[in-house]
């Protein structure tokens, strides 16, 4: 699964950035789902916020970072409400595997429960996308196929 987000470092204030932790190398920041508070960088309702990625300890919700693409489409997540958001990304990690993320990676925003959480879609992993990372699952990319 996708475990870390590239995103350019001007597209967040750096008040905003310090205010979560997130320390730029050069002219990108990197987050990961293993971090102690993990968040992505999405853009949602016209603006790029951070929100907490996924959810390690509410029992009202799946203890996951993911949410598969059939799962969401059968109904699955309808009582949580989900809203699609993207993901704003230039490079993503799966299994140790950098590849380049050209407009976004698309999730789905949980707000219940008193906080916003973000899931990232996956979906079965192309051929070639197996081939690179070993991995069976990979994120919805938005107008990219890899």
């Amino acid at each position: 699964m996708c475990t870390s987000i590239r995103f350019s470092r001007y597209e967040f204030r750096d008040s905003e950035l310090d205010s979560y932790g997130l320390s730029p190398s050069g002219d990108q920041v990197r987050v990961s789902i293993y971090a102690a508070k993990p968040v992505l960088p999405i853009f949602y309702r016209g603006k790029n916020i951070f929100v907490e990625w996924g959810n390690k300890r509410d029992m009202r919700l799946p203890r996951t970072g993911f949410c598969r693409m059939d799962s969401l489409k059968a109904g699955k997540w309808r009582w949580f409400e989900p809203e699609k958001v993207k993901v704003v990304a230039s490079f993503a990690m799966v299994n140790g595997v950098w590849f380049q993320v050209r407009e976004g990676i698309s999730a789905i925003l949980v707000s219940g429960f008193g906080k916003k959480k973000c899931f990232i879609l996956t979906e079965p992993s192309t051929r070639y996308f197996k081939i690179m990372t070993g991995s069976l699952r990979m994120p919805v990319m938005i107008n990219q196929i890899v």
